[in-house]
């Protein structure tokens, strides 16, 4: 992944910037900062499209047992291969305290972190009450503008938590390329008073009046990859050299990722591109884990999960997945009949999991026949 980066000769916009002397960084830096934020413990919530409605999902054992596992990742194909290169990781959490034993799973979450070391920095408990997509990572940015190095760090990762990594860094070669398809772009359409992005969302090369739709522009554009913006996807990740913290840090302190107004990474990163470039790689090194079963049968990152990190286990079968997330629906919200889970559930999921063909195995795990491999069980447990 484009996650270290070297010092380079590029024209800032300076105007769009803090000055100089913010946040600064020196080219032999070994620092790194790994921020994760928003909700850990997440569970798998797919299909659960309110805010509200996630909550049913979060802090139970088996959200625990997700979270071990991609926390895992993040250890051994992010954190560890950095370290072994020589490089101090710092990593911030910038998260919503479980409403049951809050301070408890924090400290069992620092564990799956730290692992007989101090790798947890800091810790900001973000208030849920009227926050939005953007309050964990405007925190973390504070938290980080207090504790910058001396030295500053050569790279800042802002993830969220329920990102896994799928690839050692380092492992294989990676190619860049920009964030999107730019044929469709027409510079003149972005102002810079305009509220939102009026251009498709493809066009992150045109803020720095760099074409892409040519070959010699799409090279000159990727030739900064060295000092650029790393998009992964939608709002999942982002990385940017220490170099760019004094142009990124203020963008990700701004509401770009409040998603009120735009699709969070569309408005995040053409405040990015206004400053460098935004690229990404391909192949893709990362997933969401929002679902454990494909049409296929068992998820890959399930697989992964379970394979490498001592996951939970997976659906043997995509209708067995398919039942059982409609069964997780309904424990989500408590219900204790059929009619109450397909009201609580959205409709749009409802009809894709085909849970009306699942009433039967949904009724008998309600009624506390066999619960299968998610049971969902009051969550007040301790660290380990």
């Amino acid at each position: 992944m484009l996650l270290l980066h070297a010092a380079a000769a590029f024209q800032f916009h300076e105007n769009k910037c803090e000055p100089n002397t913010s946040l600064p960084t020196s080219e032999d830096s070994k620092r790194i900062a790994f921020i994760l934020r928003g909700d850990a413990y997440r569970g798998l919530s797919y299909g659960s499209t309110a805010r509200g409605s996630k909550r049913g999902f979060m802090c139970t054992p088996f959200a625990v047992r997700i979270q071990r596992a991609i926390s895992a990742s993040h250890i051994d194909y992010i954190i560890a291969p950095l370290e072994a290169a020589g490089f101090v990781v710092d990593v911030f959490f910038a998260t919503y305290p479980c409403a049951t034993d809050g301070e408890a799973q924090l400290e069992r979450l620092k564990g799956f972190y730290n692992r007989n070391r101090t790798r947890v920095v800091h810790i900001d408990r973000v208030p849920r009450p009227g926050a939005t997509q953007a309050t964990p990572a405007n925190i973390a940015m504070k938290s980080l503008r207090r504790m910058w190095p001396k030295e500053g760090y050569r790279s800042v990762l802002v993830w969220r938590f329920d990102l896994v990594a799928t690839t050692p860094m380092g492992s294989k070669m990676i190619k860049l390329r920009p964030a999107g398809n730019t044929a469709r772009c027409d510079p003149q359409l972005d102002k810079d008073g305009l509220a939102r992005p009026a251009r498709d969302f493809r066009c992150w090369c045109m803020p720095l009046t760099v074409s892409c739709d040519s070959p010699a522009g799409y090279d000159a554009y990727v030739s900064h990859g060295d000092i650029a913006y790393l998009k992964y996807e939608d709002d999942w990740a982002f990385g940017f050299p220490g170099k760019l913290a004094r142009c990124a840090v203020p963008v990700f302190e701004s509401d770009a990722l409040a998603m009120r107004t735009f699709i969070a990474s569309h408005e995040t990163n053409y405040r990015l591109a206004k400053t460098g470039p935004v690229l990404t790689v391909s192949p893709k090194r990362w997933g969401i884990y929002r679902t454990d079963y494909s049409p296929q049968g068992p998820d890959k990152l399930c697989r992964l999960l379970r394979d490498k990190f001592d996951g939970p286990p997976c659906p043997a079968t995509a209708e067995l997945g398919a039942k059982m997330a409609c069964l997780r629906h309904a424990r989500a919200a408590n219900a204790s009949t059929v009619k109450e889970a397909r009201k609580a559930t959205p409709s749009w999921f409802w009809e894709r999991a085909h849970c009306d063909n699942a009433t039967d195995f949904i009724d008998r795990r309600l009624r506390g026949g066999v619960h299968g491999i998610h049971r969902r069980r009051p969550h007040h447990h301790s660290p380990p």
